[in-house]
């Protein structure tokens, strides 16, 4: 019996509850939402990030946090589009700011997960996140692509436990996935300046959780060796520091 199959069980069995703070009878209350929309922003170096920035949705606590781990490690799905619709109205707010026009293309990078991680987890919720995404971004008049452009190499892991030099020693190396980049970006682009928006689409990595930022540097680092230049960095939530 698949775990799934579980869960469809379990919720017949049971109403299901917030996934935030458990109240009954729904996916995401009124009230976890409004959480997702207190925006943080960590500095991080231009010459790495062209907005000198990484945007979360929320800090990563309380409501929060339990609504994270339950829809990325128990498998809620449902929450999918409520952080769906988070990260849009963050991300069209940056855009906004940062004078990027809806006729400018868009390209979501999802971060990778682990292979045992999908393998336990049967899914890969960054790429679910980013497609939903996408659907949203495009209503607002936006050409966007998704881009599953890195995967993790063998005996790397993400992780958000653990002491903080711990979670620095973690070994985290990244492949290039050519087949997905070279279907999106053009060699013109590959080839461009790094940071040059004027020829090349606006780049956006997506990550769920922002911990020390070690992931986030290096898939970006990954994708500058492979001539993709990252505008902009964004996540659900972002560790307290």
């Amino acid at each position: 019996m698949t775990y799934s199959l579980l869960r469809e069980i379990d919720y017949l069995l049971a109403p299901r509850g917030c996934a935030g703070c458990l109240q009954p009878d729904c996916v995401l209350c009124h009230t976890c939402q409004q959480q997702l929309d207190r925006w943080v922003e960590r500095d991080f170096p231009s010459s790495l990030i062209c907005l000198g920035a990484l945007f979360s949705c929320a800090r990563y606590q309380g409501p929060v946090r339990h609504a994270i781990l339950t829809w990325k490690d128990h498998g809620d799905r449902e929450v999918t589009q409520y952080f769906a619709f988070a990260l849009a109205r963050l991300i069209l707010c940056t855009l906004h700011v940062a004078g990027v026009l809806s006729d400018h293309p868009l390209v979501l990078i999802p971060a990778p997960s682990s292979r045992s991680s999908l393998r336990e987890r049967g899914w890969y919720p960054m790429r679910e996140l980013c497609t939903q995404l996408a659907v949203l971004l495009s209503s607002q008049g936006f050409h966007v692509h998704v881009c599953c452009a890195l995967h993790q190499k063998r005996g790397s892991h993400k992780s958000v436990t653990g002491s903080v030099r711990q979670r620095q020693s973690k070994s985290r190396t990244y492949q290039i996935n050519w087949h997905q980049v070279e279907s999106v970006f053009d060699a013109q682009t590959l080839c461009s300046p790094p940071m040059s928006l004027s020829s090349s689409p606006f780049v956006m990595m997506i990550d769920d959780i922002c911990t020390t930022g070690s992931t986030v540097v290096g898939c970006i680092r990954s994708l500058r060796q492979a001539g993709v230049s990252v505008h902009a960095a964004f996540t659900l939530a972002s560790v307290p520091g």
